[in-house]
């Protein structure tokens, strides 16, 4: 099996947790997996390596800018890329549920990804400060029945 961490890869996640520790921002990696293994819209190979960062600008608003890339394999491209605004409901002190809508340049996300915007969001995330358990079903807002939902763990830096 090729493994897909390249030297990129590398750079960019160690830059995500330097940022993550050493400034306010938070920070995040992770991975997920898709139980429906829907591959119409976002086609890569899983487990699917996950990072970002994210902010809080309201208790009840969160804005993201994410990548996922396939683990396994080196020649996804550039992934995919988004970028874009989630709205929490709290279910109680450590779990939200959540929903909302991103975009991403087509042009750069075109290799293994194959989806229009907008990007709808919808999902859930429980744990403590740093770890969280979530799963989200992604999808464009024009073929909302061929998007995929993914589980995963994600670790914060903050």
């Amino acid at each position: 099996m090729e493994i897909g961490i390249t030297l990129n890869a590398v750079i960019l996640v160690l830059t995500t947790v330097l940022v993550g520790v050493t400034t306010p921002i938070k920070t995040y990696i992770g991975v997920t997996a898709s139980p429906n293994n829907s591959k119409k819209q976002i086609n890569l190979k899983e487990p699917i390596g996950v990072f970002g960062i994210q902010h809080d600008v309201h208790k009840n608003v969160r804005l993201f800018v994410e990548h996922q890339s396939s683990v396994p394999e080196k020649n996804d491209g550039l992934g995919f890329n988004h970028a874009g605004v989630k709205f929490l409901l709290p279910v109680d002190k450590n779990s939200n549920l959540y929903a909302g809508m991103s975009v991403h340049h087509q042009g750069w996300d075109n290799t293994r990804t194959k989806m229009n915007n907008p990007i709808v969001i919808l999902g859930g995330e429980t744990g403590g400060q740093n770890i969280k358990l979530f799963g989200e079903y992604i999808t464009a807002a024009d073929d909302f029945e061929n998007g995929k939902f993914g589980v995963g763990l994600k670790y914060i830096f903050k």
